[in-house]
């Protein structure tokens, strides 16, 4: 036959209304593995309820799931780890589920149910292993020997009787755990049956000295029909060392050191086991690259195939942590001069903008040129962008012309070329319309240009709220004069003033009167002070005189002139010159 053999564990440890147990899950899982490991049990074919899954739904749905996936070819061990309970009155055992109650046997599973779940089970061959308290209830019949694998078979075999059993110290296995582990490690033959197991585990448990004895039996009114169930294991010495090489795995060769720890091969298991870390170690330290990985590796295998690998990786990460460290020295010179870059970019920045606002216009521009081709171009990432430069570049050059036609049109108007100034001014006005010189300059010069006299144009400096005119100093230095001690000499401090002198006073006292082209002013000083200050209102402004009022003094003085003229001829002939 060649059915699948499933394997069913439920173990807990983590009981919640129970005390709690040391190794039920441990001792399970080490079943699990020896069987998956050396015997012909497949980990697809493995079914855990552990711990919080085995609750009376967890444990119920496990087995419905069961009862519709095996079939009739195949075989089933239950392993069940945990506690138990009997009923006195009723003569019934239970399994005492993670949530269970104390006490309340409508939280267990019930022996009976056991069975039930045993009869729908349709495997060729059933074998129930119970290792908890009581578990000696749910033997209903004791047979012998079975004849043989053909024949179906129902068994069950129990830690103990209707007692309590040993758990074990904590991280070790319970006595009964321990003695099937050991017999399956142990078994050196192709196939060994459930009978010789039951009779080793037996031998072992009574040896260890506890206070318990194993059972087993089998189901009345089942499947049974006396048959055996024979554990196969999955290769010879041979096979296992053949692939275990061919798979070149660490746990595979182990577990042929540990199937057969005096076996053909140790010697080169073990060596097969140092080239396989040796190589797992070097591909971690080459997927890692890193200098300390490829050290490590150095330090515990030195002698491997990969240490001269190990070595020339570690000189090229030196190598290259040595350019590396190069180029980042370069790029902090380059962040450095950058820096530098952009605080002058920024300066020459500010200094255009601080002439703009004193509408120094040519010299912003040329700032502002100096930002456009010496920085931009180098680095287009500065703020502010090409594009407000060239913004504020717009904004000077668009000044600049208005400066220029405003200045050409009122040139024009001067020299009465109205024409010129009306096309200049108009330019003027295009670049800003907003500019009340131009405007009044552009008015004046049409209705120059339409009536043919000169207009005069609105003095728009007058405003009421002018300060008043600010008074200007002039620093004089007073010296006493070598040959009269009442005479001074006051040498001016600019070489605009030319100043005249008075002297009035006593010897100690002066009065200095400095003449300027528009004051005369006076101050007291004394003799003692090397330097004087004179302070004079600004001249008045004067008032411009129209063409008309030329003419017309220009007509009084050729009168006058005229006048005299006459007046000479007419002394001359009264006083008989001629």
């Amino acid at each position: 036959m060649n059915g699948k053999n499933y394997l069913l564990i439920i173990a807990i440890d983590q009981y919640e209304h129970h005390p709690r147990l040391n190794n039920s899950v441990r001792d399970a899982e080490e079943v699990v593995d020896v069987l998956t490991t050396l015997y012909q049990f497949n980990a697809d074919c493995v079914h855990r309820v552990i711990n919080g899954e085995a609750t009376e739904e967890g444990i119920d749905a496990k087995f419905v799931e069961l009862i519709k996936t095996i079939e009739k070819e195949d075989n089933l061990i239950v392993y069940y780890s945990g506690h138990g309970y009997y009923r006195e009155e009723v003569k019934e055992g239970y399994w005492v589920t993670v949530d269970g109650r104390m006490g309340k046997v409508t939280d267990y599973i019930s022996n009976s149910n056991l069975i039930k779940y045993m009869h729908q089970i349709k495997a060729h061959h059933l074998f129930l292993m119970v290792d908890s308290c009581f578990s000696g209830a749910l033997v209903e019949q004791i047979r012998g020997e079975g004849h043989g694998y053909a024949y179906p078979s129902r068994r069950v075999f129990t830690s103990g009787r209707i007692e309590n059993v040993v758990d074990g110290p904590q991280g070790e296995n319970s006595p009964f755990a321990k003695g099937v582990i050991d017999f399956l490690k142990g078994n050196m033959e192709e196939e060994v049956s459930a009978t010789a197991m039951i009779a080793d585990v037996s031998r072992t448990v009574r040896h260890l000295g506890k206070q318990q004895e194993p059972m087993e039996g089998r189901l009345r009114n089942s499947r049974d029909n006396g048959g055996e169930f024979y554990f196969r294991r999955k290769l010879s010495e041979e096979d296992l060392w053949n692939g275990a090489l061919a798979k070149g795995e660490i746990e595979d060769l182990e577990e042929y050191i540990k199937v057969y720890p005096n076996g053909n091969f140790i010697a080169d298991a073990r060596e097969a086991i140092r080239r396989v870390r040796a190589r797992k170690a070097w591909n971690v330290a080459r997927r890692r690259n890193t200098l300390d990985d490829y050290e490590i590796f150095i330090t515990h295998h030195g002698e491997s195939e990969f240490a001269n690998n190990a070595r020339a990786r570690i000189r090229q990460i030196l190598n290259r942590q040595k350019e590396e460290l190069e180029d980042r020295k370069k790029r902090a010179e380059h962040e450095e001069m950058v820096d530098e870059c952009r605080m002058n970019y920024a300066a020459a920045y500010n200094k255009a903008i601080t002439l703009l606002r004193k509408e120094k216009y040519r010299q912003a521009q040329v700032e502002l040129r100096k930002c456009q081709h010496n920085y931009i171009p180098k680095h287009p990432n500065f703020i502010p962008t090409i594009e407000e430069i060239e913004k504020q570049i717009d904004i000077c050059n668009r000044k600049l012309n208005f400066n220029s036609f405003l200045n050409l049109g009122k040139e024009a108007y001067r020299i009465r070329d109205y024409r010129t100034a009306i096309t200049q001014l108009a330019q003027a006005h295009l670049l800003d319309a907003e500019n009340q010189e131009v405007k009044r300059l552009l008015s004046a010069a049409k209705t120059a240009e339409e009536s043919g006299r000169v207009v005069k144009i609105p003095d728009s400096k007058k405003r009421t709220n002018d300060p008043p005119p600010q008074k200007k100093q002039s620093t004089v230095e007073v010296v006493k004069g070598p040959e009269d001690r009442n005479k001074i000499v006051i040498k001016p401090s600019k070489k605009k003033v030319s100043p005249g002198v008075q002297h009035t006073g006593s010897r100690k006292k002066a009065t200095v009167v400095l003449t300027t082209n528009t004051k005369k002013l006076e101050k007291n000083v004394n003799f003692d002070k090397k330097k004087v200050t004179v302070t004079s209102p600004s001249p008045s402004v004067k008032r411009k005189i129209s063409d008309k009022e030329k003419r017309e003094k220009r007509k009084v003085a050729i009168l006058a002139t005229i006048g005299m003229v006459l007046l000479y001829i007419f002394l001359c002939f009264l006083f008989g010159v001629f």
